[in-house]
């Protein structure tokens, strides 16, 4: 699945790339800022088109890693708009669309934007049973989008997934269990790996407990303050966006981001890459 091309206008000129990679060897790597938000298919809460003001957002934190959730990609809903290279065209990075979901004649599902190149992306099905269940009776997979990017400071991994609105735990643990078994072997292949997403589960639960009782570090308790409620956006009671990082990776500091152009607000973190 091969990124679409950021526009030219705002592509990092390769003597940019070249600078940036030699200064990165002759000491430790700066921040990198890392996002993850659900933008419910470029829409606010109260159903107005909201892509425009999702891309200032974007602008806006300086974020270098975008993880989002939620994205239409030509749908009939969505006007036949490919959101993603629309963000990417709006904020100059390069996009990777995850499509789990073939809907009303395009695609649903998850996105990465990456201020760097990409090498590879890819989709990985986290099945659960029963399937898990739409509106209408259809049914709705759901996955986990792997990307491996080229950065300034070496090659790294980001996964992004965003899993089950069932009311019940049941989906989201099976969901969980596949995730933690792809972060693994991702990690195992070498370089820092960040995962995040809309778990759709607060921190107490088990959903969460059984990726970061792992190897794996819930970002925000070690450097967010407050409780970092992200849904919904208006009046946020809950927390169920999130950004994990492995030992290796400090959280320098995170935020939720005071928005309503979504249902979501993001949670933007900055990491200390090893």
């Amino acid at each position: 699945m091969p990124p679409a091309p950021t526009p030219p206008a705002r592509r990092r000129a390769p003597g940019v790339v070249a600078l940036a990679l030699a200064a990165a060897a002759c000491g430790p790597a700066p921040p990198i800022a890392v996002m993850s938000w659900n933008v419910h298919v470029g829409k606010d809460a109260e159903g107005r088109g909201s892509l425009a003001r999702v891309a200032a957002v974007i602008r806006a934190s300086d974020a270098d890693l975008i993880l989002l959730q939620e994205v239409d990609s030509v749908t009939e809903r969505s006007g036949g708009v490919d959101q993603l290279r629309q963000l990417a065209e709006r904020t100059g990075h390069w996009p990777v669309f995850g499509r789990t979901l073939d809907f009303q004649g395009g695609g649903y599902g998850i996105g990465v934007l990456s201020r760097w190149p990409v090498r590879s992306a890819v989709v990985v099905p986290l099945p659960v049973t029963p399937p898990d269940s739409r509106a209408g009776g259809s049914h709705e997979p759901r996955g986990a989008l792997v990307v491996r990017i080229r950065s300034p400071y070496g090659d790294l991994t980001v996964v992004n997934t965003h899993l089950s609105a069932d009311p019940s735990d049941s989906m989201r643990v099976q969901e969980m269990r596949r995730l933690v078994q792809l972060v693994d072997s991702v990690a195992a292949a070498g370089g820092p790996v960040l995962v995040g997403g809309d778990l759709n589960a607060e921190p107490e639960g088990r959903v969460v407990a059984a990726l970061a009782g792992g190897a794996w570090q819930d970002a925000w308790p070690t450097c967010g303050q407050g409780r970092g409620e992200t849904y919904p956006a208006t009046d946020p009671v809950k927390r169920i966006d999130y950004l994990f990082l492995p030992p290796e990776v400090g959280c320098l500091d995170a935020q939720v981001l005071n928005t309503a152009a979504s249902d979501h607000r993001p949670v933007l973190l900055r990491v200390a890459l090893p």
